[in-house]
């Protein structure tokens, strides 16, 4: 669920030419933009919508095998998208679904249909990923739409735009012909924009400016209605509580191997250095002082015993899991997304 408007979200997924450009180093890359072509086949209507035949829009796409293709926009929110990769046919579906002036929802599926268009194992590993890591892959893309999109939205209603499209942009480049017609039609068969529920049109003065923590906020716009990231959130922390109680274990274990000390030392002393590294990570003023010499007292042999070692190695372990684990959940509740220019600078602040 994003906090941008129906039309501009559409004009999105219609803007083939856009990928290498705001999905810079995501989904493509500046120096891959190429032009391309792009054609009406047929006419428009009401209910058919229209359909464009398009070349490959990069030439990025272009060396993995991407060939010509068809856009089709099917009212009143279905864009599908087929093209040719290698002989295979690549499909890309698309629904956008306006609840309001400034949110609308987004679904959207890529798939084949051709079991063998990937080797055997990879299909096989591909089969395997869990969904959510797949969700978390896909928001880099989102969150690039989401903050340029918020952009052209911003600049629209300043200028007091808000229908007709159409005549609100001008778009001689031959790539923007889809992006073009869907305005066209939205203003022969919609009166130039949707038209919600009366009570609904008062909210337009309502949903003003858009901040970047609304815009890449993924809690409330994905995580929370989708079942596969709460499961992926519960694994994360089971896998953090696993890590948590190895950690303790194997670095009493190796202070008990290091100083041939009794359970009852070796507890204390993990204690005692977990307390101060703790307190010194959230930056307390007055951490507590630990003493090596306190520690390693305990046996005239502190450093010795290959069991030492390894019991330490997997408390390292243990605390990249920990660490890596955290990273990946707070994906699920906030996104981050660099815009660079060509001069690296990044954008918007």
């Amino acid at each position: 669920e994003t906090p941008l408007d129906y039309e501009l979200l559409v004009e999105n997924i219609l803007d083939l030419s856009h990928v290498p450009f705001s999905h810079h180093s995501v989904a493509g890359h500046r120096a891959d933009a190429a032009p391309s072509t792009m054609s009406q086949v047929g006419s428009t209507s009401c209910e058919q919508g229209f359909v464009m035949s398009t070349s490959a829009p990069d030439d990025g796409a272009k060396r993995r095998g991407f060939q010509s293709g068809y856009l089709h926009f099917s009212p009143p929110n279905m864009v599908h998208y087929s093209m040719k990769q290698r002989g295979n046919n690549l499909f890309l579906t698309s629904f956008t679904t306006p609840c309001a002036p400034g949110k609308s929802r987004y679904f959207s599926r890529i798939y084949t249909d051709n079991d063998h268009a990937t080797s055997e194992w990879l299909g096989w590993l591909l089969m395997r990923v869990p969904p959510w890591m797949v969700h978390l892959s896909t928001h880099n893309i989102v969150d690039a739409d989401c903050i340029l999109a918020a952009g052209q939205q911003r600049a629209l209603r300043a200028r007091g735009i808000s229908d007709h499209l159409d005549k609100a942009f001008f778009c001689p480049a031959v790539a923007d012909r889809a992006v073009m017609v869907f305005y066209k039609w939205l203003s022969n068969y919609s009166g130039g924009r949707v038209q919600y529920a009366q009570p609904l049109q008062s909210a337009d003065a309502d949903y003003g400016d858009t901040t970047r923590e609304d815009l890449l906020d993924r809690w409330s716009q994905h995580t929370r209605f989708c079942r596969f990231c709460h499961d992926g959130l519960a694994l994360l922390d089971r896998i953090s509580a696993a890590a948590v109680c190895v950690g303790i274990g194997a670095a009493m274990l190796a202070v008990q191997a290091a100083t041939q000390a009794s359970p009852l030392a070796a507890i204390l002393a993990t204690f005692k250095l977990a307390t101060a590294s703790l307190v010194q990570a959230v930056g307390a003023c007055t951490p507590i002082a630990i003493s090596p010499p306190d520690v390693m007292s305990m046996a005239p042999n502190a450093l010795g015993g290959w069991k030492s070692i390894l019991w330490a190695a997997l408390a390292v372990v243990s605390w990249i899991v920990i660490r890596k684990a955290s990273e990946t959940k707070s994906k699920f509740f906030k996104g981050n997304y660099t815009f660079y220019d060509k001069h690296l600078i990044k954008m918007p602040a």
